[in-house]
């Protein structure tokens, strides 16, 4: 990776054996310190006791070594942060979205900090704001819990690639699909069914100018940047949302009231892309929606 020496560049580790009872509280004051360079603790292991090992200006990658050896833990080297993990856990450390990600995305970075048992979703939201870019994942994967953790300055692709790997998602298990528009984070068990618009031979030129507008729109409403969503909305809750920025009735069979929708910030996107992602979000290819005029119907095919 071309970000490969940054950790070189950091300062020097010194820790107080015995002041942190928790690798989660250590991971927390090393990312908050200002000796902090980039640091990925994956789920689970946030309440494993500190053992007492004290350090002064070491080393920062050999002295994390030193912290976690003793808790059969290892530190990998992922060149702008350093990813604590249990042996045989390796393969978490192979996920990569840098071969996915658009160019447009890819160029982009930011800093990012998240507590351990941050859901999925709500960290992606986060990564939506810092990134401004719209970035979510499918169901079967958007509740599972991130791990502590701590990125500054860092491409995109290693800020999703941290944020993936601290949540224990294993690479054979997901495809990245971007545009200049999205990232959307699916298990592979979703199918790649992009298509989901139901009457499309049927479709006006004046619906399909509707599909083609772009909207920026937050789901659920009213959920700030710094706000987490602690229950999934349903999605007749997001309706009138969606008709609002829309400009057209936006609706639902009623067998899909319930249909859970997770916390998302499209920005700047054709209405045509919120509602398939919506969509795609329920990892089954039974839905879609219906497009008028006047008029959107998610419906089952």
């Amino acid at each position: 990776s071309s970000d490969r020496g940054s950790v070189q560049h950091q300062p020097r580790l010194t820790v107080n054996g015995g002041e942190h009872e928790t690798l989660g509280q250590l991971v927390r004051a090393l990312g908050e310190s200002e000796s902090g360079g980039g640091i990925v603790l994956v789920s689970g292991l946030e309440e494993r006791p500190t053992p007492a090992i004290s350090l002064t200006r070491s080393a920062y990658d050999t002295g994390l070594q030193r912290l976690v050896a003793p808790l059969n833990l290892q530190v990998l080297d992922k060149g702008t942060y350093q990813f604590i993990l249990p042996s045989g856990y390796e393969s978490l450390a192979a996920l990569s979205v840098e071969d996915e990600l658009h160019p447009d995305i890819a160029k982009r970075r930011a800093s990012l900090a998240l507590g351990a048992g941050t859901d999925l979703f709500n960290a992606l939201a986060v990564i939506s704001t810092v990134l401004d870019v719209t970035v979510l994942a499918d169901n079967a994967l958007a509740d599972v819990w991130c791990g502590e953790l701590f990125l500054q300055d860092v491409p995109a692709a290693h800020l999703l690639n941290g944020v993936l790997q601290s949540a224990r998602v294993v690479p054979a298990a997901v495809v990245i699909e971007s545009t200049s528009d999205y990232v959307f984070i699916r298990s592979v068990a979703n199918g790649v069914d992009l298509d989901r618009c139901l009457n499309r031979g049927a479709v006006t030129s004046g619906a399909s100018a509707l599909l083609s507008r772009r909207v920026s729109v937050r789901v659920p409403a009213g959920l700030g940047d710094d706000e987490f969503q602690y229950e999934v909305a349903p999605l007749a809750s997001v309706l009138g949302t969606l008709s609002d920025a829309f400009g057209v009735s936006v609706e639902a069979d009623a067998g899909l009231h319930a249909f859970p929708v997770n916390r998302a910030h499209f920005r700047n996107m054709t209405i045509e892309d919120v509602l398939t992602l919506i969509v795609r979000q329920w990892p089954v290819p039974d839905f879609g929606f219906h497009v008028e005029e006047e008029r959107i119907v998610f419906a089952r095919k």
